[in-house]
């Protein structure tokens, strides 16, 4: 009997044992799941995106969303079985794939420009699952995104001004600044300056000069503020405020700032470029000449060529063209490896009445630096100055090489940088021969072969000024302008997870 009783009591505790084994398995087992289930819907859109280079169709798009839904949902459902006192590692692990799940769906959503949907499994994220700070972040503005992409400015900004607010400051909770959410007040600047109402902008740079100016005075001396600096110093520059620009430079030009001597450059630009102060710029290259140290000596031609710069500036060609000819002996990577050196060049032997040795330097130029913005404006340069001297003949000679150059670019590079490039120029092209239609038509192609992005979105803005000023369609026009204004929702971007505490 004695043993019959230990034997059960034996048996009962080898069954406790295994249901608490299960039960403590429960929480791993479906974070496990929930892992695999993302690996292979995110290997499925990496796949598919190979296949096509990058561009997915909305077909493709619509075979690879349930993947992406059935881990979320799963995510959802299992958390009932996952309790966060008990197993806060797993339930947070649970709601990381959540969220990383959701954020894939939104962007391949996005991609093929369905944003309400988009808008959809961004707010379920938001609503269902318990966030950190930083996923609550990331989703928060790629809503905000998603929601200006789809014609809801309105709502978008209430997004942005409701994140921008609660988390104050963007700061995480290591110390470092939360590089995407610094960025809104000026984004949004940039957004309102776009649509050309100049009270609207007027009241978005208030804020945002608000906004970076607090955080200036509230925590001097941080990185935060040092982005702040930063950010106002740009927004100023793109004003044309450039003694406000120099002000937040000089905040942060201190010895001891690690890239104190960039800024330094910065400020001798603005004197050159902005202020047209000269002799102030070349006191400011001087110094950062005679006080470089063997760290900076790649930095020695990018000073000399500034200094030939300002030369320019102040119309004294031969003493360009002598530091540039220094930089070509001492420098020469840097100058064979830059177009900017021998535009440089070309410019000086023209400016100082000196053509046909110009003319060699340019055709040195388009030839040597194919494919750079340098060597496009030289080949429309040289169409409009021929054309101007009355040289009809040799400026159309140029047209026709112009365009086979472009198209060459174009159809070499096909959908990168260069391709859109190549398509400004070639439009910009028609457009300096009066060829205003054959213009408009290539800047709209421009836009569907790079839809959503910041090429495309200036094409628009091109084409809407065409219409507008040359084609008499301001119908036209309009229509142009609130497509580019709604693609500028992606300028800002989000972080995968910043380290942030929680609320």
């Amino acid at each position: 009997m004695k043993e019959n009783v230990s034997a059960a009591i034996i048996v009962l505790a080898v069954s406790l044992f295994g249901l608490e084994s299960c039960s403590d398995s429960t929480p791993i087992e479906v974070r496990y799941e929930a892992e695999k289930m993302l690996y292979q819907a995110e290997r499925s859109l990496a796949e598919a995106r190979r296949s096509q280079s990058g561009q997915l169709s909305l077909y493709q798009a619509d075979q690879l969303c349930p993947q992406f839904r059935n881990c979320i949902d799963f995510c959802y459902e299992s958390l009932d079985k996952v309790d966060p006192q008990t197993y806060p590692t797993e339930y947070q692990q649970l709601v990381s794939v959540a969220h990383r799940c959701s954020m894939q769906l939104a962007g391949l959503f996005f991609s093929v420009n369905r944003f309400d949907s988009s808008i959809a499994t961004i707010n379920r994220l938001l609503l269902e699952f318990r966030l950190d700070a930083g996923q609550q972040i990331a989703a928060s503005l790629d809503l905000a995104q998603a929601l200006h992409a789809g014609g809801k400015w309105d709502s978008a900004l209430a997004v942005y001004d409701a994140t921008v607010s609660r988390f104050y400051p963007p700061v995480s909770a290591g110390g470092e600044p939360i590089v995407a959410l610094l960025g809104v007040p000026a984004h949004v600047f940039r957004v309102v300056t776009a649509t050309g109402n100049s009270t609207a902008a007027s009241g978005a740079l208030a804020a945002a000069e608000g906004y970076y100016t607090r955080l200036t005075r509230e925590f001097p001396n941080s990185k935060v503020s040092a982005v702040a600096h930063f950010t106002l110093a740009d927004l100023y520059g793109s004003n044309k405020l450039w003694e406000k620009e120099l002000e937040q430079l000089r905040a942060i030009s201190d010895t001891s700032y690690p890239g104190h001597r960039d800024i330094l450059m910065r400020m001798a630009d603005v004197h050159r470029l902005g202020l047209r102060q000269y002799d102030t710029a070349l006191a400011i290259y001087d110094y950062l000449m005679n006080t470089s140290t063997p760290d900076d000596s790649g930095r020695a031609p990018e000073i000399l060529f500034r200094i030939s710069l300002t030369r320019m500036d102040q119309n004294r060609y031969r003493e360009a063209r002598n530091l540039l000819n220094t930089i070509k002996k001492e420098y020469p990577m840097f100058f064979d490896s830059l177009p900017t050196p021998q535009y440089t060049l070309a410019r000086s032997l023209e400016l100082e009445g000196n053509w046909e040795r110009a003319e060699t330097e340019y055709s040195l130029l388009i030839e040597k630096f194919r494919d750079s913005d340098e060597a496009m404006m030289a080949l429309l340069y040289m169409v409009d100055n021929l054309r101007a001297k009355g040289r009809t003949v040799e400026s159309e000679q140029w047209h026709r090489r112009a365009q086979a150059y472009f198209d060459e670019a174009a159809s070499r590079y096909p959908g990168t940088p260069v391709h859109a490039k190549a398509l400004f120029y070639k439009a910009d092209l028609f457009r300096r021969s009066s060829q205003y239609e054959r213009s408009v038509q290539v800047l709209l192609s421009l836009y569907e072969k790079f839809p959503g992005s910041e090429p495309g979105r200036r094409a628009l803005m091109a084409a809407a000024r065409m219409y507008r000023e040359q084609l008499n369609n301001p119908g036209r026009a309009d229509s142009l302008l609130m497509l580019a204004k709604s693609s500028i929702s992606t300028a800002i971007p989000t972080l995968e997870n910043p380290d942030l505490s929680a609320d």
